[in-house]
């Protein structure tokens, strides 16, 4: 032991170190004093990677975004006071889409606490019910006794983060000053507590739950009668496209047409089996007839984005199952079962239980013919502004790159309009809160955590939400690229019913909200590359070469091009069946 230390910088190295023992590569930290323990032990631990990030609120988005492209937890380290809460937005999210975070916010000593004392306030159980776990490790102490508790309890609370219901975890450590390491005259440990001081932190791993083959025989009887069915696949996490196996497996064994969304990862991985892509245009246009609605419907992931979906349940009045990872997304509270656990695993139990695969059948080939129709009628309706974008950008997420989508418009848009994109690309998206904030710093965070490009697809309500985040460009790691559709505000509202109540006006002033911001100026202050294009200049921005430097592509939108593109694939669809 040497002698420039004290026990805070042993403590805060014996949790960093606990940190590394359970998987975690990544922690993103924000400036601030209280937290200095922890920093300084970060910074002497060769085995993780730091970032810095200024605003605490970007920098638990970057913590996503790493976490959610790479699949293994990251921490985030803030200082006392409001920093933390800073985080919530971030928290939330991860607590909605099972994505596992770690957050570490240092804090003052209990006698601080409710006395006027600077940058405190009562941190404990900060996020209420959004973690998974909660820990106050109160102040370092020299104990053996602590010391071998600090790593277990480390441990445990990362393999809460991870499973079975991943989410994030909060560790609350309080520190005293001298918060810096400092020369000691006397040692203020025993023996005991210096050996347990070096000694690795233990590990906690989870047992994973699987679906018994008697409760898959139980579900699989729900449509082993059946020949009318559906598959649905609603966005999942980037391992999702695991499961692309089992579910071909189990399409073919039911003889079940396939509708997978864009954000499912498997919407191109099913080669043999009758997929559906536009399933919500076909349900718009009114071109599914009562005898082709489905008796059984197998959702799997999460709830399906296409606003038509209720409408689709609502008049099949099917039997539901529910297969996810995590949760109960069951929304109308209609489900028959709902089978939570590894999606890949489920699928493949309920594929073994189901009986020899089923020749092609009437149904079948209906929807087949109806698939192709739509498909026909989508490219025909020669899709521009808003629905272009989406077909373009899909497109340049090439085979290696990850294409993460923004919520409201354009998730949809992507769903309805692009062929979507190659394989081998995976789709980050945030529909466990859906919501528009932090996905600037999400994309920064994808390119550390995924190691490959990233094309973003933004509303511009969007990326202004986190424009702040464009201070963290420095960070990315690989090609990025914001593909920013300015269509003149949140048009999602265009398509809900406050855009039939007569008030224009305040349509206008309070949820369209159309920003006037030099987004030229806004790029160039933090670094990016900035273009400005129209339709004719779209595709050849987009398949230009992409350089090391974040680049922003700003598309001026015609608003309502997309839903004009789609009123012309219903019109084109109902003149073809009543020809």
């Amino acid at each position: 032991m040497t002698p420039e230390t004290n026990l805070h910088a042993r403590w805060a190295a014996r949790l960093i170190g606990a940190l590394v023992e359970g998987g975690v590569a990544h922690v993103v930290v924000s400036p601030g004093s209280r937290s200095t323990p922890l920093v300084l032990a970060l910074a002497d631990e060769a085995r993780l990677t730091a970032h810095v990030v200024l605003d605490e609120r970007s920098a638990a988005f970057v913590a996503l975004g790493v976490a959610r492209a790479s699949g293994r937890a990251a921490a985030v380290i803030a200082t006392s006071g409001t920093a933390p809460a800073h985080w919530y937005p971030a928290v939330i999210e991860a607590s909605e889409s099972g994505v596992p975070l770690v957050l570490l916010s240092a804090d003052r000593p209990w006698e601080a606490q409710h006395a006027a004392s600077p940058q405190t306030i009562d941190q404990a159980h900060l996020f209420g019910r959004h973690v998974r776990r909660y820990v106050d490790l109160g102040a370092p102490e020299a104990s053996a006794d602590a010391q071998r508790a600090l790593g277990r309890v480390v441990a445990e609370a990362l393999a809460r983060a991870l499973g079975p219901e991943p989410g994030p975890v909060h560790l609350n450590a309080r520190f005293r000053k001298p918060l810096e390491p400092r020369a000691l005259a006397h040692d203020p440990w025993t023996d005991a507590a210096e050996a347990q001081f070096a000694a690795p932190s233990p590990r906690v791993i989870a047992a994973a739950a699987r679906l018994d083959e008697v409760d898959a025989r139980a579900v699989a009887a729900l449509w082993a009668t059946s020949s009318r069915g559906l598959i649905a696949v609603g966005p999942m996490p980037l391992d999702g496209a695991r499961a692309a196996d089992a579910l071909g497996e189990l399409a073919a064994r039911t003889g079940f047409p396939v509708y997978a969304e864009a954000t499912s990862q498997l919407r191109r991985a099913l080669r043999d089996a009758v997929t559906v892509p536009h399933l919500d245009l076909l349900l718009r246009a009114e071109a599914v007839p009562d005898e082709l609605l489905p008796e059984v419907i197998i959702e799997v992931g999460a709830p399906p984005v296409a606003s038509s979906w209720s409408a689709l349940l609502e008049r099949a009045r099917a039997t539901r199952i529910v297969v996810a990872a995590r949760g109960v997304p069951d929304p109308r509270g209609d489900a028959r079962v709902i089978v939570q656990g590894d999606v890949a695993s489920s699928l493949s139990r309920l594929g073994a239980a189901t009986a020899a695969a089923r020749p092609s059948t009437g149904y079948s080939e209906a929807w087949r013919a109806l698939s192709v129709r739509a498909a026909r009628a989508v490219a025909g309706a020669c899709p521009t502004g808003e629905a272009r974008a989406a077909q373009l950008a899909a497109s340049a997420a090439a085979e290696h790159a990850l294409f993460l989508v923004g919520n409201s418009s354009p998730v949809r848009d992507v769903d309805a309009w692009a062929p979507f994109p190659t394989p081998g690309a995976g789709v980050l998206h945030q529909r466990g809160a859906s919501g528009i904030d932090g996905l600037v710093a999400q994309a920064i965070g994808a390119t550390i955590g995924g190691g490959r490009a990233v094309v973003a697809l933004l509303g511009e309500l969007t990326f202004l939400h986190d424009a702040s985040s464009l201070a963290s460009l420095g960070l990315a790691r690989a090609p990025l690229t914001f593909v920013v559709v300015d269509n003149g505000g949140g048009r999602i509202f265009d398509e809900l019913p406050i855009a039939n109540a007569g008030r224009p006006r305040e349509l206008e002033r309070f949820f369209t909200t159309k920003q006037r911001v030099d987004a030229s100026a806004l790029a160039a202050a933090y670094g990016a590359s900035f273009v400005r294009v129209t339709d004719d200049d779209v595709a050849r921005e987009l398949t230009r070469e992409v350089g090391a430097a974040p680049r922003v592509v700003w598309i001026d939108a015609a608003p309502g091009s997309a839903r004009a593109a789609r009123d012309r694939a219903i019109r084109a669809l109902s003149s073809e069946a009543r020809a």
